[in-house]
């Protein structure tokens, strides 16, 4: 009977509490009806009205309004859909406020239709933006010549290359003041223009998938000090900006992993960074060698009206008294159009600004925090510890190799008869790394001439990314093992090719075996050793005192059809190469194991042999060739 009374007592308890409920439900609908009804008062009364672009264009509260003007800012942004739905509210006058020299509108879909619409601006598509490239009147446009908020030398960068000279600098004396303060504080210059050269270091770039962007560890980390030494002298306004999300990513990833006193600094995309503005901007370009990919369309244009101009327009002139440009010079000069925007802007710095080698604040590219930053981004570390004589499929190889490599300290010589860019690339870090901490790293391959159709341009991007950093990639006719040995104490041998593996194929395998012994027999009996371990040509070779008549490269003995002839090293990019006579006697760069002296190559009995140039000596050596 108790239970049944509590249990009539809780039913009515919740029926009271549900009636409560309605009635305060219905008192908060009436609330909202009020505020609804006032909201829609002040809208109908108000003079101005400020809103953003997407609240004008979806809110119920602005459907039945109409106003005398409508006036877009940031026009240059703007979705032409979202622009003209809130045109539609004017009844008189429609002003539109922004800069077709930065960037348009960010868009997703890459077809013809979205582009159209929604990835140009409305200068653009009223003919404003060509009409001035033509110098032709354009009576709808006014120009807004004076800037009020950078330092003239930041303001006249952009002013001589993009704005044809049309900018007016009229900053008041307070602001000058206190962008002079600013620059006092800097720990790079006082010059508002300074520019960090990473081309003494050359770092790679890299991707971690098909259309992720590129990354640029190197740079990140210098980058990420510029900005701790700057918030450390006093810099409070503060943002670093890239071109690729993954690169500024990073950044801030290692920044909030630094301190927390490093938090506030801004770290963006440069899209996201338009109509911002800070005292000091860092702009990291996180270009470098990368096989198969140049520097991308976002920095390379050479029109005004191109993606990459744009871009670096608003890169340049987001700072108020001092920009930090991180950049390799020498690699951009040799891969951007002739013409290009970035590149001029660089030479202007270089020219005007101050501008410091990278090594004079990260001297080194094997810095303490560039293998944590290496395995943070690493798709193929996942912390393993390979375990020996596993056998591992192309789903775990790479993490357990990628393991054995880090732990490598004297030598890392890797077999793989076909090379590809895209696999290549994800090595490239780690090998700068190992190279620069002085660790000899071989890589042996199939020659130029075995690598068919698009092997062939893939392997040649993948041998000049490789020789860039340092490798030694020899090049040796029909190979077809697959082996990888690290320090001369773990072998792994299999069946996957492992610089040109493709993802997603598990078919191919590769086996651990960490012994010393099968290390030192393997490399003897395929001849991997060092150069001095092994005969003339075998290795790599020989390089001849001659220069080639075409491209004024250095040639080498290669093996023709009949023998060896003198060929261009440069091949295949020059084809020049002709055979040795007899009686040739051409000054190699091969030492005689006797004497010392160089060794000459010659034609005799046999073929093409190399003999002491020294008559006094008598020693030869056969050509062990490719």
């Amino acid at each position: 009977m108790q239970h049944q009374l509590d249990a009539d007592a809780l039913l009515s308890r919740i029926a009271e509490l549900t009636r409560q409920a309605e009635e305060l439900t219905a008192a908060i609908r009436a609330i909202d009806a009020e505020l609804e009804a006032l909201l829609a008062k002040i809208l109908r009364e108000a003079k101005v009205i400020a809103t953003s672009l997407t609240k004008a264009t979806i809110s119920k509260q602005m459907d039945d309004q109409k106003f005398d003007a409508v006036l877009v800012d940031e026009a240059s942004m703007s979705p032409m859909p979202s622009l003209y739905f809130a045109a539609g509210r004017a009844t008189q006058k429609v002003i539109v406020v922004g800069d077709f020299r930065q960037l348009p509108p960010i868009v997703i879909a890459d077809t013809e239709m979205a582009q159209k619409w929604l990835g140009r601006d409305i200068f653009n598509q009223a003919g404003i933006q060509r009409a001035v490239d033509e110098r032709k009147t354009e009576p709808r446009l006014t120009m807004l010549r004076h800037q009020y908020r950078m330092h003239p030398e930041i303001s006249s960068v952009s002013n001589g290359i993009i704005y044809d000279g049309s900018l007016i600098d009229s900053l008041r004396t307070d602001m000058l003041s206190k962008i002079t303060t600013i620059l006092e504080k800097s720990p790079f210059a006082n010059n508002p223009l300074v520019l960090f050269d990473t081309s003494s270091t050359n770092p790679c770039s890299s991707r971690l998938e098909e259309r992720s962007g590129r990354y640029n560890l190197y740079s990140a980390v210098l980058s990420k000090k510029l900005a701790e030494d700057a918030a450390r002298a006093g810099i409070k306004n503060l943002g670093v900006i890239a071109p690729y999300a993954i690169h500024a990513r990073l950044i801030k990833i290692m920044l909030d992993e630094s301190s927390d006193q490093f938090r506030h600094i801004k770290v963006s995309t440069v899209h996201r960074f338009q109509g911002l503005e800070q005292d000091v901007i860092i702009f990291d370009i996180a270009e470098g060698p990368i096989p198969s990919f140049g520097p991308s369309s976002l920095v390379n244009g050479v029109e005004l009206a191109s993606q990459a101009a744009k871009l670096i327009n608003v890169s340049i002139t987001r700072p108020k008294a001092q920009i930090v440009i991180v950049a390799n010079l020498d690699y951009l000069a040799s891969k951007l159009s002739r013409n290009s925007i970035l590149l001029r802007v660089l030479d202007e710095f270089q020219k005007r600004g101050t501008v410091i080698d990278s090594q004079k604040v990260l001297n080194d590219y094997f810095c303490s925090d560039f293998e944590r930053w290496t395995r943070l981004l690493d798709p193929h570390d996942d912390g393993i510890n390979p375990e020996d004589g596993t056998l591992y499929t192309e789903r775990n190889f790479y993490a357990a190799f990628f393991a054995d490599l880090r732990n490598s300290i004297r030598e890392i010589i890797i077999v793989s008869p076909f090379l590809t860019a895209s696999r290549t690339q994800q090595f490239l870090n780690l090998f700068s790394s190992k190279v620069t901490a002085g660790i000899e790293i071989r890589v042996f391959t199939r020659s130029f001439r075995e690598q068919q159709g698009d092997l062939f341009s893939q392997s040649e991007m993948a041998f000049e990314a490789l020789k860039g950093i340092g490798v030694q990639v020899v090049e040796r006719r029909g190979l077809h093992q697959k082996f990888a040995f690290i320090d001369r104490k773990i072998a792994w041998e299999g069946s996957l090719n492992i610089l040109s593996q493709s993802e997603g194929r598990s078919t191919e395998h590769m086996r651990r075996l960490p012994f010393v012994r099968t290390c030192e027999e393997l490399i003897e009996l395929h001849k991997f050793g060092s150069d001095s371990e092994v005969a003339p040509g075998t290795r790599r070779p020989i390089q001849t005192d001659r220069k080639c008549e075409n491209c004024g490269s250095m040639m080498i003995l290669v093996r023709g059809p009949h023998g060896f002839i003198v060929g261009c090293s440069e091949y295949p990019r020059c084809h020049n190469r002709y055979p040795i006579r007899r009686g040739d006697r051409i000054l190699t760069d091969v030492e005689c194991p006797k004497c010392g002296k160089p060794m000459e190559a010659t034609l005799g009995r046999f073929g093409v042999y190399l003999r002491c140039a020294d008559p006094n000596c008598k020693e030869t050596r056969n050509i062990k060739g490719r």
